[in-house]
């Protein structure tokens, strides 16, 4: 028989050992850390192997076993597969199995969906060459922010939060969102060269780079979270970088400069100077000729003329001038009436300036939802998993009270939810509540693993064919996901909610207790 001291430690190696088993959490710091230790690890491999061959591997597996001896460095310790990379969309290593994505392969790229300025010859293949040429001249607008490895392991798929593990050239380490372009190293390293540039030579910068992208670069950019914030200072050296060299540039690109450096001040919180300089665009475009009648109806100008006149919009909301930002918001919404942002603005501006009946009538065209309330809930025809065809009449059929529920895959707000769903559900349905989650256009197979991974048990339909998408969804006028409707024994709907939030769960559950479903 075993000791008293030698059971106590095989009790201690066997709970180790039961404990190692155990999956780390993907987003655990000390699992984060090991990953980000195998990156500085395949950083100083890289570095090794490019200073033997004078240029970089053709593929991480290169590296193996002369630069990186230990296989087990290019497996992430949060990765439970033998070696992915976490995204079908990444780069896959052709000669071995491993976590991480490498961006400079020798494989030939995909290109780049905004580049910020023209592109060399390419070394192979396409326009754009390997993804290893891609990614140097990419460095040539970011510096060190361009990522040579990343690892995606330790991030939700459609999480906002910075849980994306890059590795650069010099061996830099460092978390990220999906878009690393976005970071703000990142972001303040693009101002700086550009305003750097644009001082130096008006003239070669415009030949440089691509003022459109840069532009469209900005819409990410100019965030207003802390971090972007703290860059402020950044911008507005930028942005008086292109009012001063504004003259310098070559006639065509002046308006177009001029309405960048106004929302990039407007980025900086310069109100008052990115007024000025859409007025000095809209100057500019007149002189040029851009307003004439040939050109304002046309619709790509309709959008830029949209773009221009939202952006004057969000100034003099800036500045507290509700009622210039409703005239810019109406005509924004002339020009693109698609566009509900535009129409939740203009119900918010009358509301602000007590609008009446025009601000409920704004606040239905902007939320749809609000007019099915105290209404008969609109009928409907969805296809449950099992193919059989499902009305209102059939979901309501036996039940007091009904909810139906609108969600995709892709909706993190639906994944928030469907827990509490399920618990409501799982605690009601024999008192009395029946409820039917309609899926917005995924893929049989989508849906079976939104319902296992993300805890949605309650029943689920799907559209048949896109017309039944428009048919239900415009009928019940979703727009905004998730949004979930009660509907009463008498088929009116009495509640609903748009969005996630706890409180809506409190809220409904006081909905449902009127109705003797607790």
């Amino acid at each position: 028989m075993l000791r008293y001291g030698q059971m106590l430690c095989a009790l201690w190696v066997a709970t180790m050992i039961a404990g190692s088993s155990l999956a780390a959490a993907p987003d655990d710091p000390a699992t984060m850390d090991r990953c980000s230790k195998n990156l500085e690890a395949i950083g100083k491999a890289i570095k090794a192997y490019q200073a033997d061959h004078h240029h970089l591997p053709a593929q991480l597996s290169d590296l193996y076993p002369k630069y990186v001896a230990d296989k087990a460095t290019f497996h992430c310790p949060a990765d439970e597969t033998e070696g992915s990379t976490a995204r079908d969309f990444l780069h896959r290593d052709p000669k071995m199995a491993m976590s991480y994505a490498y961006e400079f392969s020798a494989d030939e790229s995909n290109g780049l969906p905004c580049p910020l300025g023209p592109f060399p010859k390419p070394d192979i293949g396409n326009s754009w060459g390997t993804f290893r040429q891609v990614g140097l001249r990419q460095g040539e607008f970011f510096g060190d922010q361009v990522p040579v490895v990343r690892c995606f392991h330790h991030k939700d798929e459609y999480s906002e939060e910075a849980k994306v593990i890059n590795l650069t050239l010099a061996g830099k380490v460092y978390r990220s969102r999906s878009r690393w372009e976005d970071h703000p190293d990142s972001v303040s390293h693009v101002y700086q060269l550009a305003t750097d540039q644009l001082l130096a030579d008006p003239q070669a910068f415009v030949k440089n780079w691509y003022l459109g992208r840069l532009e469209e670069y900005g819409y990410g950019a100019l965030g207003t979270s802390p971090d972007y914030r703290e860059l402020r200072p950044v911008y507005k050296k930028f942005a008086d970088a292109l009012a001063s060299q504004c003259a310098k540039l070559p006639v065509e690109n002046q308006w177009f400069a001029s309405r960048m450096a106004a929302e990039v001040y407007r980025g900086a919180g310069e109100y008052e100077r990115a007024l000025t300089m859409v007025r000095q665009a809209i100057r500019l475009g007149v002189a040029q000729g851009l307003f004439a009648p040939d050109k304002i109806d046309h619709p790509d100008h309709s959008e830029q003329l949209a773009r221009m006149t939202q952006l004057a919009a969000d100034i003099q909301n800036k500045l507290n001038h509700p009622e210039d930002e409703l005239l810019l918001q109406l005509l924004a919404h002339r020009a693109m009436p698609e566009n509900n942002f535009y129409v939740r603005r203009i119900a918010d501006l009358h509301e602000k300036m007590d609008g009446g009946a025009s601000t409920e009538a704004w606040k239905d065209v902007a939320d749809a939802t609000r007019t099915v309330l105290n209404k008969p809930a609109p009928d409907f025809v969805v296809t449950a998993p099992d193919g059989r065809q499902l009305t209102l009449q059939d979901v309501r059929a036996g039940h007091k009270a009904v909810l139906i529920n609108f969600w995709f895959y892709g909706c993190g707000a639906c994944r928030e939810e469907s827990p509490h769903l399920t618990k409501l559900y799982g605690e009601l349905k024999d008192k009395g509540l029946g409820a039917l989650a309609v899926d917005l256009g995924d893929t049989p197979q989508r849906v079976s693993e939104f319902v296992e991974k993300f805890d949605l048990h309650v029943p689920v339909a799907m559209s048949r064919a896109a017309e039944d998408h428009s048919d239900i969804f415009s009928r019940y006028g979703v727009r905004l996901y998730p949004t979930t409707f009660l509907i009463d024994s008498d088929g009116k709907v009495i509640w609903r909610a748009v969005g996630f939030d706890e409180q809506n769960i409190a809220e409904l559950r006081k909905a449902l207790a009127k109705l003797g479903v607790e």
